[in-house]
């Protein structure tokens, strides 16, 4: 029979004193599928806004203006002249022109890439409305200014605009602001920013590009006022799916409570302040939920768009009513709601959305 092991003695707690057990590595919790699509849309949200940092490409090679072209034929003459007559007067001449063509290139150069460029676009437009977008500039340069500025911004769609950003002295900064109104509804990205200057003496031409431009504008449709409103056509649609809270319009009248008053209407909160009992007296009925659907059947064309502005009016108007607005489509069921929350959801989703195609 084999002796068992002596225990190891267990060292007396101070009574008073609370024992303390191992600190145990914290493992953090996995993230929730709604945190990933919340970061996810985060990420998407901030390449899609400005401002942004644009990057400016000057061009390589300049190019002569006409008044270039007519001094360089001059200084050619005056060449041949000085060579025929050898007479340094012209030749002191053409020095001083070609220098000054020289000189003129490698300033405008050295100026235009210490620019730094910032290119702001909206989050989101209308069709149909003016889109404000603003490039601002920053000449980091200590002592060479950079002259004014004309852009011309073309969309992947085919719209352009025109920025005008003002002459900049060294270490200031200019922004200029244009408008486009886009006309259809979907992402509106711009490819590119181009600027042509013939500083500092106008022989020469060079060419200024910002680009690529990350920021895109989602542009929701335009808005049709709608003519009929769908509010609960079966019954029970409306319970089903709304849930309006309050009893009726703002109170239009408050006085002391008498007997023979709808209890239900006593505002508890002004009889405690006022320690009499209070009644509120509210008109009109509560806020009628309205329930948009929209047709996707067909093809894309007019009457596809059409439907598209005039549900997108209808939601819109009654939302600006304050009442809740229910949303159906093929994909997309959104209970009735009020707000902005619930207004920003249906207009994105018929900013994207398109036809089912024929035949359905």
């Amino acid at each position: 029979m084999s002796a068992a092991a002596p225990e190891a003695p267990r060292r007396a707690v101070p009574p008073g004193r609370a024992t303390h057990a191992a600190p145990r590595a914290a493992t953090p919790p996995a993230p929730s599928v709604r945190t990933q699509a919340r970061e996810e849309s985060g990420a998407d949200e901030a390449r899609r806004s400005g401002p942004a940092n644009v990057p400016v490409t000057i061009s390589r090679f300049p190019r002569s203006t006409p008044l270039g072209r007519r001094a360089g034929l001059l200084g050619i003459g005056l060449l041949f002249a000085g060579l025929n007559t050898g007479n340094n007067l012209f030749y002191l001449v053409f020095t001083v022109m070609a220098a000054s063509e020289l000189v003129g290139f490698l300033v405008a150069g050295r100026a235009l890439r210490h620019l730094r460029a910032e290119v702001t676009i909206p989050r989101r437009g209308r069709a149909g409305s003016p889109t404000r977008i603003t490039v601002r500039l920053t000449n980091s340069s200590r002592w060479l200014p950079v002259p004014a500025l004309l852009w011309k911004m073309k969309s992947a769609g085919g719209g352009e605009a025109e920025v005008t950003t003002p002459a900049l002295a060294p270490g200031a900064t200019g922004s200029g602001t244009a408008r486009l109104v886009p006309e259809r509804r979907g992402w509106l990205a711009f490819e590119a920013a181009e600027a042509r200057t013939e500083f500092p003496l106008g022989l020469a031409r060079r060419i200024v590009r910002l680009g690529p431009i990350p920021a895109e504008t989602l542009v929701t449709p335009a808005l049709d006022p709608a003519r009929q409103a769908s509010a609960g056509k079966r019954r029970g649609d409306v319970r089903r799916l709304a849930h309006p809270t309050g009893s009726g319009e703002e109170p239009i009248d408050a006085r002391e409570y008498v007997p023979g008053d709808d209890a239900r209407r006593i505002d508890w909160k002004a009889s405690a302040r006022t320690e009499r009992l209070m009644w509120r007296d509210r008109r009109g009925d509560p806020p009628l939920a309205i329930r948009v659907r929209l047709d996707r059947s067909g093809g894309a064309g007019p009457a596809f768009e059409h439907r598209v502005s005039r549900a997108a009016g209808t939601a819109v108007g009654a939302l600006a009513m304050g009442r809740p607005v229910g949303f159906e489509s093929d994909d997309l069921e959104l209970l009735p709601r009020s707000g902005p929350a619930q207004r920003r959801k249906i207009l994105d989703y018929l900013a994207l959305v398109g036809p089912l195609g024929e035949g359905r």
